[in-house]
Protein backbone atom coordinates (compact mmCIF):
# COMPACT_ATOMS: atom_id res chain seq x y z
CA UNK A 1 0.00 0.00 0.00
CA UNK A 2 2.82 2.15 1.11
CA UNK A 3 4.57 2.24 -2.03
CA UNK A 4 1.59 2.30 -4.47
CA UNK A 5 1.53 5.77 -2.40
CA UNK A 6 4.70 6.74 -3.22
CA UNK A 7 4.25 6.45 -6.75
CA UNK A 8 2.21 9.52 -6.09
CA UNK A 9 5.26 11.18 -4.51
CA UNK A 10 7.39 11.04 -7.38
CA UNK A 11 5.45 14.55 -8.94
CA UNK A 12 8.72 15.77 -10.85
CA UNK A 13 8.59 12.22 -12.82
CA UNK A 14 8.48 12.92 -16.63
CA UNK A 15 8.55 9.29 -18.24
CA UNK A 16 7.48 6.44 -16.44
CA UNK A 17 8.65 2.88 -18.32
CA UNK A 18 7.24 -0.29 -16.54
CA UNK A 19 6.55 -2.97 -19.43
CA UNK A 20 7.51 -6.62 -19.65
CA UNK A 21 7.75 -6.78 -15.73
CA UNK A 22 4.80 -9.48 -15.47
CA UNK A 23 3.12 -7.07 -12.79
CA UNK A 24 -0.08 -8.52 -11.46
CA UNK A 25 -1.77 -5.89 -9.04
CA UNK A 26 -3.64 -2.98 -10.45
CA UNK A 27 -2.94 0.33 -11.43
CA UNK A 28 -3.04 2.74 -8.54
CA UNK A 29 -4.86 5.91 -8.68
CA UNK A 30 -2.16 8.00 -7.08
CA UNK A 31 -0.69 7.99 -10.64
CA UNK A 32 -3.45 10.52 -11.47
CA UNK A 33 -0.75 12.85 -9.01
CA UNK A 34 2.23 12.78 -11.86
CA UNK A 35 1.31 16.03 -12.88
CA UNK A 36 4.53 16.57 -14.97
CA UNK A 37 4.55 13.08 -16.52
CA UNK A 38 4.50 12.97 -20.57
CA UNK A 39 5.23 9.02 -21.00
CA UNK A 40 3.65 5.86 -19.23
CA UNK A 41 4.06 2.77 -20.75
CA UNK A 42 2.86 -0.37 -18.46
CA UNK A 43 2.45 -2.81 -21.39
CA UNK A 44 2.78 -6.62 -21.36
CA UNK A 45 2.46 -7.32 -18.23
CA UNK A 46 -0.61 -8.11 -16.03
CA UNK A 47 -2.41 -5.23 -14.71
CA UNK A 48 -5.98 -6.38 -13.62
CA UNK A 49 -9.25 -4.17 -12.11
CA UNK A 50 -9.82 -1.04 -14.05
CA UNK A 51 -8.20 2.31 -15.68
CA UNK A 52 -8.08 5.17 -12.40
CA UNK A 53 -10.51 8.11 -13.08
CA UNK A 54 -7.60 10.16 -11.78
CA UNK A 55 -5.28 9.29 -14.99
CA UNK A 56 -7.12 12.01 -16.25
CA UNK A 57 -5.57 14.75 -14.28
CA UNK A 58 -1.93 13.82 -16.62
CA UNK A 59 -2.49 17.24 -18.94
CA UNK A 60 1.39 16.64 -20.12
CA UNK A 61 0.89 12.76 -21.26
CA UNK A 62 2.14 12.55 -24.74
CA UNK A 63 2.26 8.96 -24.73
CA UNK A 64 0.78 6.18 -23.24
CA UNK A 65 0.59 2.06 -23.76
CA UNK A 66 -1.19 0.20 -21.80
CA UNK A 67 -1.65 -2.89 -24.13
CA UNK A 68 -1.11 -6.62 -23.43
CA UNK A 69 -2.65 -6.01 -19.96
CA UNK A 70 -5.61 -8.38 -17.99
CA UNK A 71 -7.67 -4.60 -17.72
CA UNK A 72 -10.98 -4.38 -17.35
CA UNK A 73 -14.34 -1.82 -17.36
CA UNK A 74 -14.67 1.10 -19.48
CA UNK A 75 -11.60 3.72 -20.50
CA UNK A 76 -12.21 6.93 -18.50
CA UNK A 77 -13.24 9.55 -21.09
CA UNK A 78 -12.22 12.77 -20.32
CA UNK A 79 -8.39 14.81 -20.09
CA UNK A 80 -5.79 13.11 -22.26
CA UNK A 81 -6.84 9.79 -22.07
CA UNK A 82 -9.33 10.03 -24.60
CA UNK A 83 -6.83 11.33 -26.96
CA UNK A 84 -5.35 8.10 -27.43
CA UNK A 85 -6.03 5.21 -30.42
CA UNK A 86 -6.89 1.75 -29.91
CA UNK A 87 -2.92 0.82 -30.12
CA UNK A 88 -2.70 2.41 -26.54
CA UNK A 89 -5.56 -0.31 -24.78
CA UNK A 90 -4.89 -3.18 -27.59
CA UNK A 91 -5.23 -6.88 -25.77
CA UNK A 92 -7.50 -6.02 -23.04
CA UNK A 93 -10.17 -8.12 -23.70
CA UNK A 94 -11.98 -6.74 -20.74
CA UNK A 95 -11.98 -3.30 -21.41
CA UNK A 96 -14.40 -1.08 -23.27
CA UNK A 97 -14.77 2.59 -25.02
CA UNK A 98 -15.00 4.68 -27.73
CA UNK A 99 -11.33 3.46 -28.81
CA UNK A 100 -12.09 0.04 -29.32
CA UNK A 101 -14.22 -2.20 -31.09
CA UNK A 102 -15.90 -3.10 -27.59
CA UNK A 103 -18.39 -0.33 -26.86
CA UNK A 104 -19.23 -0.21 -22.66
CA UNK A 105 -22.95 -1.16 -22.64
CA UNK A 106 -23.58 1.04 -19.35
CA UNK A 107 -21.15 3.78 -20.01
CA UNK A 108 -22.41 5.41 -16.23
CA UNK A 109 -20.84 2.35 -14.51
CA UNK A 110 -18.68 2.54 -12.13
CA UNK A 111 -14.64 1.46 -13.00
CA UNK A 112 -14.16 -1.92 -11.78
CA UNK A 113 -11.44 -2.01 -9.50
CA UNK A 114 -9.62 -4.92 -7.79
CA UNK A 115 -11.17 -5.40 -4.00
CA UNK A 116 -8.94 -3.97 -1.55
CA UNK A 117 -6.67 -2.54 -4.29
CA UNK A 118 -4.54 -0.50 -1.63
CA UNK A 119 -3.70 -3.37 0.19
CA UNK A 120 -3.35 -5.95 -2.54
CA UNK A 121 0.21 -7.14 -3.04
CA UNK A 122 1.42 -9.73 -5.90
CA UNK A 123 1.77 -13.03 -4.18
CA UNK A 124 5.01 -14.07 -6.97
CA UNK A 125 6.84 -10.66 -5.24
CA UNK A 126 6.30 -8.69 -8.31
CA UNK A 127 4.63 -5.59 -6.58
CA UNK A 128 4.82 -2.19 -6.93
CA UNK A 129 7.61 -2.14 -4.32
CA UNK A 130 9.54 -3.05 -7.08
CA UNK A 131 9.30 0.45 -8.85
CA UNK A 132 10.44 2.44 -5.60
CA UNK A 133 13.12 0.43 -4.50
CA UNK A 134 14.14 0.13 -8.15
CA UNK A 135 13.92 3.54 -8.81
CA UNK A 136 17.77 5.08 -8.00
CA UNK A 137 18.76 1.86 -10.38
CA UNK A 138 16.28 2.85 -12.87
CA UNK A 139 17.46 7.10 -12.99
CA UNK A 140 21.30 5.84 -13.51
CA UNK A 141 19.73 3.52 -16.30
CA UNK A 142 17.49 6.50 -17.30
CA UNK A 143 20.68 8.78 -17.68
CA UNK A 144 22.84 6.23 -19.78
CA UNK A 145 19.76 5.36 -22.13
CA UNK A 146 18.95 9.38 -22.34
CA UNK A 147 22.55 10.04 -23.39
CA UNK A 148 22.42 7.76 -26.04
CA UNK A 149 18.81 8.05 -27.41
CA UNK A 150 20.01 12.31 -27.39
CA UNK A 151 23.51 11.42 -29.39
CA UNK A 152 21.54 9.04 -31.76
CA UNK A 153 18.62 11.47 -32.17
CA UNK A 154 15.70 9.35 -31.92
CA UNK A 155 13.07 10.62 -33.66
CA UNK A 156 10.48 8.83 -31.27
CA UNK A 157 12.41 10.58 -28.63
CA UNK A 158 12.14 14.62 -30.09
CA UNK A 159 8.27 13.34 -31.08
CA UNK A 160 7.43 12.07 -27.68
CA UNK A 161 8.86 14.10 -25.11
CA UNK A 162 10.95 16.81 -26.47
CA UNK A 163 8.40 18.83 -28.38
CA UNK A 164 5.95 18.34 -25.63
CA UNK A 165 8.63 19.54 -23.09
CA UNK A 166 9.85 22.41 -24.88
CA UNK A 167 6.20 23.82 -24.85
CA UNK A 168 6.26 23.84 -20.82
CA UNK A 169 9.88 24.92 -20.29
CA UNK A 170 10.33 27.48 -22.92
CA UNK A 171 6.48 29.03 -22.40
CA UNK A 172 8.37 32.56 -21.55
CA UNK A 173 11.93 31.88 -23.14
CA UNK A 174 12.94 35.08 -25.89
CA UNK A 175 15.34 34.46 -28.16
CA UNK A 176 17.10 37.47 -27.79
CA UNK A 177 17.55 36.98 -24.27
CA UNK A 178 20.03 34.20 -25.03
CA UNK A 179 22.67 36.90 -25.99
CA UNK A 180 25.56 36.60 -23.86
CA UNK A 181 25.44 40.79 -22.87
CA UNK A 182 22.07 40.91 -22.61
CA UNK A 183 22.00 37.30 -20.21
CA UNK A 184 24.45 38.84 -18.24
CA UNK A 185 22.45 42.01 -17.52
CA UNK A 186 19.39 40.30 -16.73
CA UNK A 187 20.86 38.25 -14.19
CA UNK A 188 22.79 41.02 -12.39
CA UNK A 189 26.01 40.42 -13.55
CA UNK A 190 26.50 43.35 -15.62
CA UNK A 191 25.60 46.96 -16.48
CA UNK A 192 25.40 48.79 -19.79
CA UNK A 193 28.81 50.97 -19.92
CA UNK A 194 30.05 52.41 -23.30
CA UNK A 195 33.36 53.17 -21.79
CA UNK A 196 34.15 49.74 -21.02
CA UNK A 197 35.03 46.99 -23.33
CA UNK A 198 32.60 45.46 -25.63
CA UNK A 199 30.15 48.15 -23.62
CA UNK A 200 29.47 46.27 -20.19
CA UNK A 201 30.88 46.48 -17.04
CA UNK A 202 30.61 43.56 -14.86
CA UNK A 203 29.81 43.85 -11.19
CA UNK A 204 32.16 40.49 -10.18
CA UNK A 205 35.22 41.10 -12.08
CA UNK A 206 36.48 37.25 -10.92
CA UNK A 207 33.57 35.63 -13.33
CA UNK A 208 35.45 33.76 -15.84
CA UNK A 209 32.25 32.84 -18.01
CA UNK A 210 31.52 36.45 -18.33
CA UNK A 211 35.17 37.52 -19.30
CA UNK A 212 36.34 34.75 -21.30
CA UNK A 213 32.65 34.21 -22.35
CA UNK A 214 32.60 38.32 -23.72
CA UNK A 215 35.98 37.79 -25.60
CA UNK A 216 34.26 34.88 -27.50
CA UNK A 217 30.48 36.43 -27.87
CA UNK A 218 32.18 39.55 -29.61
CA UNK A 219 35.09 37.67 -32.12
CA UNK A 220 31.43 35.35 -32.91
CA UNK A 221 29.47 38.75 -33.98
CA UNK A 222 32.58 39.95 -36.08
CA UNK A 223 32.36 36.96 -37.92
CA UNK A 224 28.73 36.21 -38.05
CA UNK A 225 27.89 39.75 -39.03
CA UNK A 226 30.08 39.24 -42.35
CA UNK A 227 28.52 35.63 -43.08
CA UNK A 228 24.95 36.83 -42.45
CA UNK A 229 25.03 39.63 -44.54
CA UNK A 230 26.52 37.55 -47.31
CA UNK A 231 24.16 34.13 -46.64
CA UNK A 232 20.63 36.82 -46.89
CA UNK A 233 22.20 38.31 -50.33
CA UNK A 234 22.13 34.86 -51.53
CA UNK A 235 18.36 33.96 -50.31
CA UNK A 236 17.25 37.24 -51.50
CA UNK A 237 18.74 37.02 -54.61
CA UNK A 238 17.93 33.30 -55.48
CA UNK A 239 14.39 33.66 -54.50
CA UNK A 240 13.57 36.80 -56.27
CA UNK A 241 15.77 37.99 -59.23
CA UNK A 242 17.02 34.85 -59.93
CA UNK A 243 14.10 33.29 -59.97
CA UNK A 244 12.60 35.74 -61.90
CA UNK A 245 14.87 36.17 -64.72
CA UNK A 246 14.81 31.82 -65.16
CA UNK A 247 11.22 31.92 -65.20
CA UNK A 248 9.63 35.15 -65.91
CA UNK A 249 11.69 35.56 -69.12
CA UNK A 250 10.49 31.94 -70.50
CA UNK A 251 6.99 32.12 -69.59
CA UNK A 252 5.62 33.64 -73.11
CA UNK A 253 6.53 30.26 -74.78
CA UNK A 254 7.04 27.90 -71.88
CA UNK A 255 3.96 28.83 -69.60
CA UNK A 256 2.02 27.41 -72.83
CA UNK A 257 2.81 23.42 -71.77
CA UNK A 258 2.18 21.86 -74.99
CA UNK A 259 5.36 24.51 -76.18
CA UNK A 260 7.77 23.04 -72.95
CA UNK A 261 6.26 19.75 -71.28
CA UNK A 262 8.50 18.56 -68.32
CA UNK A 263 9.29 15.15 -70.42
CA UNK A 264 11.29 16.94 -72.77
CA UNK A 265 13.76 19.09 -69.76
CA UNK A 266 17.00 16.07 -70.33
CA UNK A 267 20.10 16.15 -71.77
CA UNK A 268 21.53 16.38 -75.27
CA UNK A 269 21.93 12.41 -76.29
CA UNK A 270 25.31 11.15 -76.57
CA UNK A 271 27.34 9.80 -79.62
CA UNK A 272 26.90 6.21 -79.67
CA UNK A 273 23.40 5.02 -77.91
CA UNK A 274 20.38 5.20 -79.89
CA UNK A 275 18.61 8.31 -78.70
CA UNK A 276 21.71 9.79 -80.55
CA UNK A 277 20.84 8.17 -84.16
CA UNK A 278 17.24 7.85 -83.82
CA UNK A 279 17.58 11.96 -83.34
CA UNK A 280 20.05 12.12 -86.56
CA UNK A 281 18.08 9.84 -88.45
CA UNK A 282 14.25 11.03 -87.54
CA UNK A 283 14.58 13.77 -85.42
CA UNK A 284 10.45 14.70 -85.95
CA UNK A 285 9.93 11.29 -84.19
CA UNK A 286 12.62 11.67 -81.44
CA UNK A 287 11.13 15.53 -80.71
CA UNK A 288 7.67 13.99 -80.83
CA UNK A 289 8.73 11.59 -78.23
CA UNK A 290 9.08 14.24 -75.44
CA UNK A 291 5.48 15.55 -75.51
CA UNK A 292 3.10 14.31 -72.60
CA UNK A 293 -0.18 12.52 -73.59
CA UNK A 294 -3.06 14.64 -73.17
CA UNK A 295 -3.83 13.15 -70.03
CA UNK A 296 -0.76 13.90 -68.46
CA UNK A 297 -1.00 17.06 -70.14
CA UNK A 298 -4.25 17.65 -68.04
CA UNK A 299 -3.30 16.45 -65.20
CA UNK A 300 -0.03 18.75 -65.20
CA UNK A 301 -2.14 21.71 -65.66
CA UNK A 302 -4.34 20.43 -63.19
CA UNK A 303 -2.00 20.31 -60.77
CA UNK A 304 -0.12 23.35 -61.75
CA UNK A 305 -3.71 25.36 -61.00
CA UNK A 306 -4.77 23.51 -58.12
CA UNK A 307 -1.24 24.56 -56.30
CA UNK A 308 -1.33 27.94 -58.06
CA UNK A 309 -4.36 29.28 -56.11
CA UNK A 310 -4.05 30.94 -52.32
CA UNK A 311 -6.06 30.42 -49.43
CA UNK A 312 -8.96 32.15 -48.72
CA UNK A 313 -7.94 32.80 -45.13
CA UNK A 314 -4.48 33.59 -46.25
CA UNK A 315 -2.89 36.24 -44.14
CA UNK A 316 0.19 38.64 -46.38
CA UNK A 317 3.14 40.41 -44.42
CA UNK A 318 1.27 42.88 -42.65
CA UNK A 319 -1.77 42.01 -42.26
CA UNK A 320 -1.18 40.04 -38.90
CA UNK A 321 -3.86 41.45 -35.97
CA UNK A 322 -0.63 41.24 -34.03
CA UNK A 323 2.50 43.62 -34.24
CA UNK A 324 5.13 42.04 -36.25
CA UNK A 325 8.38 43.09 -37.04
CA UNK A 326 6.84 44.70 -40.14
CA UNK A 327 5.38 47.36 -38.76
CA UNK A 328 8.85 48.62 -37.14
CA UNK A 329 9.59 51.91 -37.55
CA UNK A 330 12.80 51.33 -38.55
CA UNK A 331 12.35 48.10 -40.49
CA UNK A 332 9.80 49.84 -42.46
CA UNK A 333 12.25 52.98 -43.18
CA UNK A 334 15.17 50.66 -44.31
CA UNK A 335 12.53 48.47 -46.55
CA UNK A 336 11.31 51.77 -48.28
CA UNK A 337 15.08 52.70 -49.17
CA UNK A 338 15.55 49.51 -50.85
CA UNK A 339 12.24 49.87 -52.32
CA UNK A 340 12.98 53.10 -53.92
CA UNK A 341 16.18 51.54 -54.82
CA UNK A 342 14.56 49.14 -57.07
CA UNK A 343 12.30 51.89 -58.18
CA UNK A 344 15.17 53.03 -59.72
CA UNK A 345 16.94 50.35 -61.05
CA UNK A 346 13.82 49.02 -62.80
CA UNK A 347 13.21 53.04 -64.81
CA UNK A 348 16.78 52.47 -65.60
CA UNK A 349 16.22 48.59 -67.27
CA UNK A 350 13.14 50.51 -69.14
CA UNK A 351 15.10 53.28 -70.57
CA UNK A 352 17.49 50.87 -71.75
CA UNK A 353 15.30 48.85 -73.28
CA UNK A 354 13.84 51.77 -75.27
Amino acid sequence: MMAKRLIGDLRSLIVLNLSGNSFTSTIPSSLGNLGELESLDLSKNKLIGGIPQQLENLTFLEYLNMSQNQLTGPIPQGGQLETFSYSSFDGNPGLCGLQLSKKCENTDAPISFHSKEEESESENGFTWKVVVLGFGCGLAVGIIFGHVTLSRRSCWFWRSFVGSRDLKVYKNWVFPDQAHPVDLIKRGMAVQDANSPHGLRLLIEDYPYAVDGLEIWSAINTWTREVLIETCTIIIWIASAYHAAINFGHYPYGGYPPSRPSISHRFIPEEGNPECEELKTNPEKAYLKTFNSQLLSVLRIAIVEILSRHSTDEIYIGQRDTREWTEDAEVLKAFKKFEKKLKEIEEKITRMKS
